[in-house]
């Protein structure tokens, strides 16, 4: 009989404890509302500077997405942070909500530096600045291109602007090679294109298996 009230006992404060825990126990309920994005091109001249005014964007909530020195491009979700008096610029452009949105903010970004481009061709032909200013601003509209295809997913386009560069960079060497035999160039200028050289060419080879694997 004992034995009997020492298990009813057991129930009862399991039963008990049961009921206790089931009050606590809040089940997460699915949340269907769609998160939105807004989206700024940031342009930041100053390279000493980067750091310090993505800083400021990312306290607000912003975070890089896409890059193409001087331009940023940036999202957070809407609504998810108030804009920070330690940020003083206004969005390039309106929030954007689709694709072609985003598209628009990668051809700006070629449109500036096919604007860059034009100023170093007027520089070079002025005598004001020599071809390996001309050539890094081709190599940077290439890589503005290349951010926008790989958006797309065109990667037959990946694969022509990154020939592109090792073409430039090739041209280049040929270039500085002639520079220095001049003595116009220091040798150790050659180390810095050879190594943009390579990581273009292995670049390249890796967008290439990405097509034909």
């Amino acid at each position: 009989m004992m034995i009997k009230k020492h298990w009813l006992l057991i129930a009862v404060v399991v039963l008990s404890i049961g009921m206790m825990m089931s009050e606590r126990l809040v089940w997460p309920q699915e949340n269907s509302t769609r998160v939105q994005w807004e989206y700024k091109v940031v342009r930041v001249p100053d390279s000493d500077h980067i750091e310090k005014v993505l800083n400021e964007y990312g306290d607000d909530g912003w975070e890089v997405i896409a890059w193409q020195q001087p331009d940023f491009l940036l999202k957070r979700q809407k609504d998810s942070c108030t804009s920070s008096q330690s940020v003083k610029e206004k969005p390039v452009l309106d929030s954007p909500q689709t694709n072609q949105d985003i598209v628009k903010l990668y051809q700006e970004i070629i449109s500036l530096r096919q604007q860059d481009l034009a100023e170093q061709l007027t520089l070079l032909e002025y005598g004001r600045a020599g071809p390996s200013g001309f050539a890094k601003a081709k190599v940077k509209l290439s890589e503005a291109r290349i951010q926008l295809s790989q958006f797309q997913g065109k990667r037959d386009v990946v694969v022509k602007e990154l020939q592109n560069i090792v073409q430039i960079y090739t041209e280049a060497r040929e270039q500085l090679v002639k520079e220095i035999d001049r003595g116009q160039r220091p040798p150790q200028h050659l180390l810095e294109i050879d190594i943009a050289l390579v990581e273009a060419k292995i670049r390249l080879a890796k967008a290439k298996q990405e097509i034909n694997p």
